[in-house]
Formats: structure tokens, sequence, C-alpha cells
């Protein structure tokens, strides 16, 4: 993500003096985090370009993804045959959520827009719970 999204989504229109600088050092401290959290990676998740940050991660190690790529599945089988085992992997995928998105409202607009998709992502799949098929199958957790 190039810096200047980076600024905006952090700060929005109220940028501390020498905004630059602050970015950086919230950038240290992500690195570190990472460092202590996976201290056997041998290197940084964050990567630096010219023209911003890069996170690496694979798209399993990204709870985000992971729902969603479960709600496209369901969607695309259409009417399950087996309710009982569609149940069972709706709610192994409502079982990702810890919380609020990122936390709670944060961020600028990219964040909000990312959060009310996750969202609706998320009432999707407790309504598809819902649905006379899915609301016999199985005991809800």
């Amino acid at each position: 993500m190039t810096t200047a999204v980076l600024i905006s989504e952090m700060w929005d229109e109220r940028p501390p003096d020498r905004v630059e600088n602050a970015l950086q050092a919230h950038v240290s401290r992500l690195r570190r985090l990472f460092t202590s959290i996976e201290p056997d990676t041998g290197g940084s998740r964050i990567i630096t370009h010219a023209s911003g940050y890069q996170l690496s991660l694979t798209d399993c190690e990204v709870d985000g993804t992971k729902f969603l790529r479960g709600l496209w599945r369901q969607v695309a089988t259409g009417d399950q045959s087996d309710s009982l085992q569609a149940a069972r992997e709706l709610r192994e995928m409502l079982a990702l959520w810890r919380g609020p998105v990122f936390g709670g409202p944060i961020g600028g607009v990219a964040c909000r827009a990312a959060a009310a998709r996750y969202d609706e992502a998320r009432l999707a799949v407790l309504e598809r719970l819902l649905e006379p098929n899915f609301a016999t199958a199985g005991t809800w957790k």
C-alpha cells in the first residue's frame, strides 16, 4: 500500500507533524511485533517499497480470506445435498470471528468499507444458517 494511502487511512485529514516519521515508527513497531511472534521466520513480514509498504501473508494466514472463500464455496454449491456438512462448515466459518472487524471502528474510508463488506458477509452466513434446510441440520454450538 502506498505511503499516501496508509497516511490517509491512519490519520484521515489530521496527520501529525512529520507524518512520514510517524508512519515509519508504526511500521517499526509492527516489525518488532511480528519478530516477537514469529522469531524463526528469518525475515520481515513487512516489505518496504519505494512507494510504500507491503504486508506479506499467504491467503491461509488471513481469517477474513478463509471466511470469504468458505462463503463463496457455499454460494457456488447452491442447495446442499448434505445440509449437515454444510451447516458444520458455516459454523466453522463463524468461529473465525473474534469480535468486530479490525477490532472496532477504525481507519479511513478503505478500512471502513472493508469492515462493512466483512460484516455483510457474516450476516449472509448467519442468514444461510437460518434457512429451513440448515436450521434443522445439527445443533447450534
